[in-house]
């Protein structure tokens, strides 16, 4: 069995993010979604952060990949305001995500109102399957 490891760990057991000469966090160079993001000792995955610890999802054939739970959760990258991102897809739309009930939900801001994704024009839509 071959046991791959992309990340370095810390004296807890926290896999570490790289960072750039400008103070952001980096992600590893894989092609596989389910590998790129960092964990805690306790398993669960994190996002990196930039040097103003906003959070930012990583990219793979220019998808932003976003958190997934054990219990199908997908989880939003966080401003450091602790306003939530969208991700975008390969056409830079905003995608919703879904919670552990497979339902979508939408981002919220820092006041913790839903904010709506944007399509490419900048433009706010809504899912017609959320309402």
């Amino acid at each position: 069995m071959t046991f791959e490891e992309y990340y370095a760990t810390d004296s807890s057991g926290n896999e570490i993010y790289k960072e750039d000469r400008f103070g952001n966090q980096t992600y590893a160079f894989v092609k596989d979604s389910i590998k790129v993001h960092a964990k805690k000792a306790n398993g669960k995955k994190f996002y990196a952060q930039t040097k103003d610890k906003d959070e930012f999802y990583p990219t793979i054939r220019k998808t932003s990949i976003p958190i997934i739970e054990s219990n199908g959760k997908t989880i939003y990258a966080k401003k450091a305001n602790g306003a939530q991102i969208y991700p975008k897809d390969r056409n830079k739309k905003e995608f919703v995500l879904v919670n552990e009930h497979s339902n979508f939900y939408y981002a919220k801001d820092e006041k913790d109102d839903e904010v709506y994704p944007t399509l490419r024009n900048g433009q706010q839509y809504m899912r017609k399957d959320s309402m």
